[in-house]
């Protein structure tokens, strides 16, 4: 059961449900809500992004501007709340996208509705009643899935899990399977589907998981041991830091072609993680670590390791609190080195617009300071454990 709150303000009453997923927003507008609001005759240029107010200016009055207006009111409502809304849509070709975050629309029947994640690639389809699906349900999905499925929500998987991947071209039949009612995969990814019937309308949200949570941050500062209690506190798997088994098999003389064999391995070993991890899953650091190592050792950025993206879906950045801690593989034991690199690693989280973090704290309090941070963000299931610590804000 839905329990869905309505917003009911002088320009939509839209209605919103949050659906789990560690953070998904769900958010509904009958269509003839909308059009009343066009009657209102708002401030469009106001009212859209300017990417929006661009698309909304070449429509003709009627049903397809009155859809376009209700997804953005959906949208809107969705975002309350979070750092961006509707006036900070744009484009990449024909997919609506926010500087932080991920949004999905779409409108069929007598509902537009928008899908919000903080963290994971969304996507959301919306279909009324339509005889013709049972007809062309074969050119898109297998004939296990005809056989298996009802022909709507497949169809409604299909969209939902295209518009999350993000990925044009994907073809629906090849590249994009769905297991069961509430699991489907593309691109190696898996993705959980969740389903509901609004009167004649079906409705069909994708959310690509697992959730990848990275602890990252200078040496000395107590990644392992916090990626290891929080996986240990959820339940989940982690991946260990490829460096420190790489360094002790090969020795600590190492060069260049060293640092980024180790960023392969360790990006290689948590996509294999993450592969088998139903919902959520920790790193003990990610390619992050080796672009500033490479850096820092070699004075220049190299090309394969600045250009391997940031897989994490959000990073807890340890602060260099904790007293260095000798180990014949570490390299930096001034306190200010440690500071110069905190900073480092905020200024690639932000050049990057990856959601992070601080993370402080001596002894349990750290951990506690994670999870505390963790539940702020909606990142996490409501922690097992309390204590007193400085929370960190999620940024």
């Amino acid at each position: 059961m839905i329990n869905w709150r309505r917003k009911d303000t002088e320009l939509s009453g839209a209605e919103v449900a949050e659906l789990g997923h560690f953070g998904l927003v769900l958010a509904r507008i009958n269509l003839v809500q909308a059009a009343d609001f066009e009657a209102s005759e708002p401030i469009w240029a106001e009212f859209f992004s300017p990417a929006d107010f661009a698309r909304w200016s070449e429509f003709q009055p009627g049903t397809r501007r009155t859809a376009f207006v209700a997804a953005r009111l959906a949208l809107r409502a969705a975002t309350e709340g979070s750092a961006h809304g509707i006036h900070g849509i744009y484009y990449d070709e024909r997919r609506p996208l926010l500087p932080m975050g991920f949004v999905s629309l779409s409108h069929g029947g007598q509902w537009a509705v928008a899908a919000y994640h903080p963290l994971l690639p969304v996507g959301i389809d919306v279909e009324g009643p339509r005889a013709q699906i049972g007809r062309v349900i074969a050119r898109v999905a297998s004939e296990q899935e005809v056989e298996a499925l009802d022909h709507r929500l497949l169809w409604g998987a299909k969209e939902a899990v295209y518009k999350a991947a993000g990925q044009a071209g994907l073809d629906w039949r090849q590249d994009i399977a769905v297991h069961r009612p509430n699991l489907a995969q593309a691109l190696g990814q898996g993705f959980a589907l969740e389903s509901m019937d609004w009167g004649d309308d079906r409705v069909v949200v994708a959310v690509r998981q697992p959730l990848r949570v990275v602890i990252t941050g200078p040496e000395s500062t107590g990644k392992t041991q916090l990626a290891a209690q929080l996986a240990r506190e959820f339940g989940c798997l982690w991946t260990p830091e490829i460096a420190r088994e790489y360094l002790t098999e090969h020795g600590a003389g190492y060069g260049p072609e060293d640092v980024r064999t180790m960023a392969r391995l360790q990006a290689e070993r948590s996509a294999e993680l993450a592969a088998s991890s139903a919902q959520l899953v920790f790193d003990d650091t990610d390619v992050l670590t080796h672009r500033i190592w490479y850096r820092e050792k070699y004075g220049e950025r190299d090309p394969e390791l600045e250009a391997m993206p940031l897989e994490g879906d959000l990073y807890l950045l340890c602060a260099p609190d904790l007293a260095w801690a000798a180990d014949p593989l570490r390299e930096h034991p001034k306190e200010s080195d440690r500071a110069r690199h905190f900073e480092l690693y905020k200024t690639e989280l932000e050049y990057s617009k990856k959601t992070y973090a601080v993370v402080s704290g001596q002894g349990s309090a750290r951990k506690i300071n994670a999870m505390r941070t963790l539940e702020a963000g909606r990142a996490l299931p409501l922690a097992k454990h309390r204590g007193a610590g400085e929370e960190d804000r999620l940024r």
